[in-house]
């Protein structure tokens, strides 16, 4: 359901032999109550490059009956050669 349903995403990119030197902290709020989510997040690292990245969900109904809140979320990371992701 996410590949079909997503509307916007977070793309986080790190050139060749560039090392990030503080963590990247995502702090993404799940919704209201009865209400759904398809989260993405793409991260492209360059050859002989890193960082650290914490990726956080937080928010969300505050009970049943409330309604539910869904998340569906997707993350894809590709790294180059001798790269380094810490997440």
């Amino acid at each position: 359901m996410n590949g079909a349903l997503w509307n916007d995403g977070i793309f986080v990119y790190v050139p060749d032999n560039v090392v990030v030197e503080q963590p990247i902290h995502l702090l993404r709020e799940s919704g209201q109550a009865s209400s759904a989510q398809y989260p993405r997040l793409l991260v492209v690292v360059g050859r002989n490059a890193g960082l650290t990245l914490v990726d956080e969900y937080a928010g969300g109904s505050g009970s049943v009956e409330e309604g539910i809140t869904y998340s569906n979320g997707a993350v894809e990371i590709f790294g180059g050669q001798d790269s380094r992701v810490r997440m």
